[in-house]
């Protein structure tokens, strides 16, 4: 015999919990009040919500991406050759060695950790996504064919 406790549902991996919770959702949905154009409109806020947060997460990423890759630039540009720091003398070229190095510290260096988390989970959303659209897509459907077959 199988015994599926609330605990080992949830136990499970992401994806199952996922479709454990667009079930149960729709099952409440559909037990708890009657009139499926109200449950349409909520279904369809939810996947308009859930295309805007993708999109914010999204720009976020581009965001920094873009942030970066100019630090990156100035970086270069602001970048002394070999023949002038030779020319400098001892003492600044030293001071120039430690601005340039705190400039990478504080910009590339720094966000380069927080980029490659914020990718990753972009990435991670984005199939997330897909899957959650098109769950919304399945529940939209029954409501569909609940209103077709309440009005037959």
């Amino acid at each position: 015999m199988i015994r599926y406790t609330f605990a080992s549902l949830f136990k499970s991996k992401i994806k199952k919990n996922e479709e454990v919770v667009i079930i149960c959702s729709t099952v409440f949905l559909f037990s708890c009040k009657s009139g499926v154009d109200a449950h349409k409109a909520a279904i369809e806020e939810l996947g308009t919500n859930w295309d805007a947060a993708t999109a914010a997460a999204t720009g976020f990423s581009e965001g920094l991406t873009k942030d970066v890759t100019g630090y990156t630039e100035a970086a270069a540009a602001m970048t002394l050759s070999e023949d002038a720091v030779k020319g400098l003398k001892p003492d600044m070229a030293a001071k120039y060695a430690e601005a340039t190095a705190a400039y990478k510290a504080a910009t590339v260096d720094a966000y380069a950790p927080i980029q490659t988390e914020l990718n990753d989970f972009v990435t991670m959303w984005t199939e997330k996504a897909a899957g959650v659209t098109a769950r919304l897509k399945m529940v939209l459907l029954l409501v569909k064919s609940k209103e077709m077959l309440l009005h037959k």
